[in-house]
């Protein structure tokens, strides 16, 4: 019986007969594929922390602040997602160039949409896009003198506008996940927490620290 399946190379949708993929344990869309994915354990695992919805392909595992991915191939060795994926499906990726979205969406991880693009091209899509800086945050780089400190900055006066822990946007964990992290301290290591949350070891340490989600008691 016909059934859809994913590449775990390229995350291209195939249909493949439920025989033949039960005899080769895994589906591959062409040899090419199933060539990398014999030599290439690393994507199959960062595929299973992508979401396909609509168009874009999105990056549901740990997050820079800045919104875009991080993954972790091999020990001790942190890559953008995108970049990774960029590199692995068309080559490597030239010195100084930039690998930009079409999509806008930081961290979408769907090949098509990404494309190769100087620092310069970088900045033009992002200006036409309508995402430069506004205002005093644009000025903060040459008018120092324009920022506002201590208790003339707005976010001291109203700290209820800051948003921590599961209002930030790029936030992949919740209060909830936050508690359990902590109970976990001195029972198990860093490294097994942070697999079982899907985050970096390093993360797990500054929970545990009270450095990331020190606002919660």
């Amino acid at each position: 019986m016909p059934i859809q399946c994913v590449c775990p190379i390229c995350g291209k949708l195939i249909i493949r007969k439920s025989s033949s993929i039960a005899r080769a344990k895994k589906s591959y869309c062409s040899q090419a594929c199933k060539h990398k994915g014999q030599k290439s354990p690393a994507m199959e695992r960062f595929w299973l922390h992508v979401e396909k919805t609509g168009s874009c392909w999105l990056w549901t595992g740990n997050r820079k602040p800045n919104g875009y991915g991080n993954f972790t191939p091999k020990p001790g060795i942190t890559v953008t997602t995108h970049r990774f994926v960029y590199e692995f499906i068309y080559g490597p990726i030239p010195h100084g160039m930039c690998v930009c979205h079409h999509c806008d969406i930081k961290h979408c991880v769907n090949p098509d949409h990404l494309f190769l693009g100087t620092h310069q091209d970088n900045m033009a899509d992002r200006n036409a896009k309508g995402r430069q800086a506004h205002g005093d945050r644009h000025w903060t780089h040459t008018h120092p003198e324009k920022r506002l400190f201590g208790d003339h900055n707005p976010l001291r006066r109203h700290p209820e506008r800051v948003a921590r822990g599961e209002r930030n946007g790029h936030a992949i964990l919740t209060t909830v996940c936050i508690y359990l992290i902590r109970n976990l301290q001195g029972h198990l290591s860093s490294s097994t927490v942070a697999k079982q949350f899907h985050i970096s070891s390093g993360h797990v340490q500054r929970i545990w620290n009270r450095q990331a989600w020190g606002h919660l008691p």
